[in-house]
């Protein structure tokens, strides 16, 4: 969440000098050499308001600070008069707020920022949710804020919410998005603080979500545009930043088959939230009148009779939805399985798979020798193997080497 401290006046209005100075004397410049604390010093005054807390897990207006805050420290990091922050006492500036021993700061209150010399000063401030600058940090900003002396300097300085835990929305559920098909949907992305609230605006850490898919034409994040199906060059994985809650992030499908692919989130010192992408996959299908050559194959099986020429080899087609057609181009596999007779398969025969002209996977047997009868089923599969992917391996044929012996008896004649 974007919160705006409202410093309406980050400028001091008096100072004390070295030893002394008056609350109503204007600020005047250094009068001891740069470098030496114990010249003139100004002391900023910083102007807050907390809300009252809305419940632990309230969306935030952004131009509010946190509701949880109990305490702010305000750091001079550097400065333009050549003054070590370090050696000044009083840098940081801690000061207990809306606790029950600090300022109340619902109406607005002021703070006081560490001793500083006139000219450029850069500070951070930080809101705690403990007292005493303790427990964790809600929101931080660091600025540099030209301090000049003699007026009274205005300036207003805007806090980010520190990034304490992500949570991604807006993945398709399982087999939402169906395989060949390019889709897309929007991501939600939220960002909470370590007290549970929404963080709006910009954020103190940028968060990223990152989908780790380097298959083309697979899933991928982007942060306007999903790239268009089969124009993508580069295979790898996509990631998109976002720096504030109006950081827009997409999620991209593009078609291919795969298994289940789980999306990231992340930011400097948090461990984020995880979301799962799970196409719905179609099953490897039998081409109908595919198998050659014409009276060899019956329905999706090939029938082998011969160790070479005619009746030797034989081939089925099959495709895959999301895979075998373009702009996917993928090759299914066969895998030899359970022999009803004879076999193992490799007796009789091998498989061969090649891409066919028609975006399917023609796979061929071809007789192996000697001459071994038998028959074995053959399992045609895209390889994907996830809990997502139930009808992988349905696609079956089988491969069959025939010999026939056919005896030819005659009959005896009797000579005189």
């Amino acid at each position: 969440m974007r919160r705006f401290l409202a410093f309406a006046t980050i400028v001091a209005l008096t100072a004390c000098g070295g030893g002394g100075g008056s609350n109503s004397a204007p600020v005047t410049a250094p009068t001891t050499p740069p470098g030496t604390p114990s010249g003139n010093l100004v002391t900023p005054t910083f102007t807050l308001r907390i809300p009252a807390p809305t419940g632990s897990a309230a969306k935030r207006s952004p131009k509010f600070v946190s509701s949880h805050a109990l305490s702010v420290k305000i750091t001079l990091n550097s400065d333009s008069a050549g003054i070590n922050p370090a050696s000044l006492a009083g840098n940081p500036a801690i000061t207990n707020v809306n606790g029950t021993s600090g300022l109340s700061c619902t109406a607005g209150c002021t703070v006081n920022g560490p001793p500083s010399p006139v000219g450029n000063d850069n500070f951070t401030v930080t809101l705690f949710d403990n007292t005493n600058a303790t427990g964790s940090a809600l929101d931080t900003a660091t600025q540099t804020f030209p301090i000049a002396a003699g007026v009274a300097n205005s300036s207003s300085i805007t806090l980010n919410g520190i990034p304490a835990a992500i949570a991604i929305s807006g993945v398709p559920a399982a087999n939402a998005f169906a395989a060949g098909t390019a889709s897309s949907s929007t991501l939600t992305v939220t960002v909470t603080d370590a007290d549970g609230q929404t963080i709006t605006g910009t954020y103190a850490n940028p968060v990223t979500v990152a989908d780790p898919d380097t298959l083309s034409d697979g899933s991928s994040v982007a942060a306007t545009t999903c790239p268009a199906q089969g124009a993508e060059t580069t295979i790898a994985a996509s990631s998109v930043m976002l720096t504030a809650d109006t950081s827009s992030a997409k999620f991209c499908y593009n078609g291919i088959a795969e298994g289940d692919v789980t999306l990231t989130s992340s930011a400097t010192g948090v461990t984020g939230g995880t979301a799962i992408f799970q196409p719905q996959l179609a099953a490897p299908a039998f081409v109908v009148g595919s198998g050659t050559p014409v009276g060899v194959v019956n329905g999706s099986e090939i029938d082998l009779f011969a160790p070479s020429g005619a009746g030797s080899t034989g081939s089925v087609n099959f495709t895959e939805t999301g895979w075998t057609g373009a702009p996917f181009s993928q090759l299914l596999s066969a895998t030899a399985g359970t022999c009803s007779s004879g076999g193992p398969l490799s007796t009789f025969a091998t498989l061969a798979t090649a891409a066919s002209g028609g975006g399917a996977t023609t796979i061929t047997a071809t007789a192996a020798s000697p001459e071994t009868p038998g028959l074995c089923a053959v399992t045609v599969s895209d390889g994907i193997t996830t809990a997502n992917n139930p009808t992988d391996g349905s696609g079956t044929f089988n491969v069959s080497y025939t010999t026939t012996t056919i005896p030819v008896n005659g009959h005896a004649r009797k000579t005189h």
